[in-house]
């Protein structure tokens, strides 16, 4: 396998994830919103001499002009993490040596978690999904904002893609993904759920899972599902959609919904 294959922090000029930067982790939460900030804040570090005096000088700047309100308050959100190449079309690192601004010179270690984390760290999805999911859902997803809310989702995406193979009765192979439109699009239907699924209780701040160590033993379910310590189906993926129902009626409602993709991806390939 090679680095690029199984990569998937910077995948191309459309496609990067800043999750583990604390990229979602703000008051507010939707596309346009997220977009805006990152776009006025690389703006201004696009004016920031490249010192270290005057880089501590912009966090401080951002961090008094931003809300510092944060849904998690156990995960950092990164003064750092903006937009980057010719278009701006991808988010990434401003402190990062291969920004042409910096000039090669890696500053990272101004950051909050420091140089050696930055460059060294890579999530459970880089480490454990199959090389194979991993190219499905980069070839199947054409946006930054709703790839990096996804892409840390392991244990979601393992688990879509294992009831994908069980239903079509054999592993999927690279000729089930490649130029198969039909199939593309059922995979991105589904990756869509995580910012319009309806039962989640909010709809600003429950969209992204920052707990990437989270209990496996949590409910997804509401309190009263959950306390009849009930065996349902793909509980990884209701977990990651923060599913919160209360009745038997609103659980088989979700349980089709995803099932319904199940088969659908399964059929096209």
């Amino acid at each position: 396998m090679s680095i690029s294959q199984g990569y998937l922090c910077q995948v191309n000029d459309q496609l990067s994830c800043g999750t583990c930067c604390g990229l979602y982790n703000i008051e507010k939460l939707n596309r346009e919103h997220l977009q805006d900030l990152l776009f006025e804040r690389t703006e201004r570090f696009s004016r920031v001499p490249r010192d270290m005096e005057s880089i501590l000088i912009f966090k401080r700047e951002i961090e008094s002009l931003e809300s510092q309100n944060r849904p998690d308050s156990g995960m950092h959100h990164c003064p750092f993490v903006g937009l980057i190449g010719d278009t701006m079309a991808t988010v990434g690192c401003l402190l990062h040596p291969l920004s042409p601004a910096n000039k090669k010179i890696d500053f990272r270690g101004l950051s909050f978690w420091g140089g050696l984390a930055c460059s060294s760290y890579f999530c459970l999805s880089h480490r454990d999904l199959p090389v194979g999911y991993k190219q499905i859902l980069k070839k199947a997803i054409d946006d930054w904002y709703l790839y990096g809310l996804v892409v840390t989702e392991k244990d979601m995406i393992g688990e879509f893609f294992t009831a994908v193979e069980t239903a079509s009765g054999r592993n999927l192979e690279k000729s089930d993904w490649e130029d198969n439109e039909d199939f593309l699009d059922t995979v991105k239907a589904f990756f869509e759920l995580k910012r319009n699924w309806p039962y989640r209780p909010d709809a600003n701040t429950d969209i992204c899972n920052f707990s990437f160590g989270a209990n496996p033993d949590e409910s997804p379910l509401g309190s009263k599902l959950a306390d009849k310590k009930i065996s349902i189906p793909f509980p990884a993926i209701l977990k990651a959609l923060n599913t919160n129902v209360e009745t038997d009626s609103e659980l088989e409602v979700c349980i089709r919904q995803i099932e319904e993709l199940v088969q659908n991806a399964a059929g096209a390939i």
